[in-house]
């Protein structure tokens, strides 16, 4: 409990594990209603939609391979910004064009940029308190997991009032509001 306190008595682990919490239920939440969007809005098989869905994490892949290039030219808030950016309007692009098999490319970029993300948020949670670092992990896992059950469980709800599309525009929105807002709230920490 002390190492606990220790991590969140710090301004800038509030700020990451936050963004954590909030990018695992946005991401997730919009990840698991896309396959079936793609079914309900464009009469494809789940099959399909799972399988233009699933491009998701050979995008997440294709990011851990190329990863080194972008790291040094973007840097930290260049790869927050860039990354939430190709997480959010490849799945603003699901949600409003009416053509199923431009998902599977939206989706693989929607992936990579995740990772973008996503790793740069773990890469901070590393320094969030350099002498805690197993808690500061253990607390970033821990929020991760609860922001991505969370966010589907907050997904599924919603679909009966604001539809797939709602749905994944309110999250997509979000990750990258997020990603705009990340690197301001750290610099302020």
């Amino acid at each position: 409990a002390r190492k606990v306190t220790a991590v969140l008595s710090q301004a800038r682990a509030r700020v990451v594990l936050g963004t954590v919490l909030l990018e695992g239920a946005s991401a997730f939440g919009v990840v698991a209603m896309g396959a079936t969007h793609l079914h309900q809005s464009q009469g494809v098989s789940l099959s399909l939609a799972g399988l233009a869905i699933s491009m998701f994490g050979l995008g997440c892949l294709s990011y851990a391979a190329a990863a080194r290039h972008f790291i040094r030219r973007l840097g930290e808030a260049g790869m927050i910004h860039v990354g939430t950016l190709m997480f959010g309007l490849p799945f603003l692009w699901i949600a409003w064009v009416p053509e199923w098999h431009s998902a599977m490319l939206a989706s693989f970029i929607s992936g990579f940029g995740f990772f973008m993300f996503h790793n740069t948020l773990q890469a901070l949670a590393t320094q969030m308190h350099p002498t805690h670092r197993a808690t500061c992990m253990s607390l970033f896992a821990g929020v991760l997991f609860t922001g991505q059950s969370l966010g589907v469980v907050l997904a599924a709800s919603l679909v009966a009032v604001i539809g797939t599309t709602g749905v994944i525009c309110a999250g997509a929105i979000l990750i990258m509001m997020l990603g705009q807002s990340m690197p301001h709230l750290l610099k302020r920490t």
